[in-house]
């Protein structure tokens, strides 16, 4: 865990420059709900574009869920890929 987060704080410090980096509302409900320092991670997406919610996105977490695609205990995870997956991102992090 420890080293995840090291990894992932690396990421921000050294290639958040190289990218166009989006978000969503799915991202922050997620953030707003966490056990870890929120704040601070809400900070780091805050100027970030917000990917829209279309009505699409439904039909996509579905097929992941009843695919086993993603894992059913959490429908938020599922929500992530089907944005990424529709809005054409390159690269999911998390």
């Amino acid at each position: 865990m420890i080293a995840r987060r090291d990894w992932t704080r690396y990421w921000w410090d050294t290639q958040k420059d190289y990218y166009e980096l989006v978000t969503s509302v799915a991202v922050i409900e997620e953030l707003d709900r966490g056990e870890f320092p929120s704040k601070k991670a809400l900070r780091l997406i805050d100027r970030l574009s917000l990917l829209p919610i279309v009505n699409e996105l439904e039909e996509i977490v579905d097929v992941y869920l009843s695919n086993y695609i993603m894992p059913t205990d959490s429908k938020g995870d599922a929500l992530h890929l089907a944005l990424a997956s529709y809005h054409h991102c390159h690269f999911l992090l998390t």
